[in-house]
């Protein structure tokens, strides 16, 4: 059974930003992650914020590199939802 993935409409937003190539990775993400769920360790940098939440991050190749999270909301109705994509810098600052 596939996942559910929501997108947060700040995501869509953000994305407009970068350059193609970005938006063209972003779009393999969220079909891995309606395939494969939450845990795609194939994709870079992948893993678990150590914070102990559901909330998941990896890295969108392009220029500049950005980083994808998500969250898992519902484990038994397979429902995530991408919440943010940041510039290395701002994940830094904000994680």
């Amino acid at each position: 059974m596939s996942w559910t993935v929501k997108i947060n409409q700040k995501v869509l937003k953000k994305l407009k930003k970068f350059q193609p190539v970005i938006t063209i990775n972003f779009a393999k993400l969220i079909d891995d992650l309606t395939q494969e769920g939450p845990l795609i360790s194939h994709w870079s940098h992948f893993g678990k914020l150590k914070n102990g939440s559901n909330l998941y991050h990896c890295h969108i190749n392009g220029n500049p590199l950005i980083i994808a999270l998500w969250l898992v909301i519902n484990d038994e109705d397979k429902m995530m939802e991408v919440t943010d994509v940041v510039t290395h810098q701002e994940f830094d600052k904000k994680y």
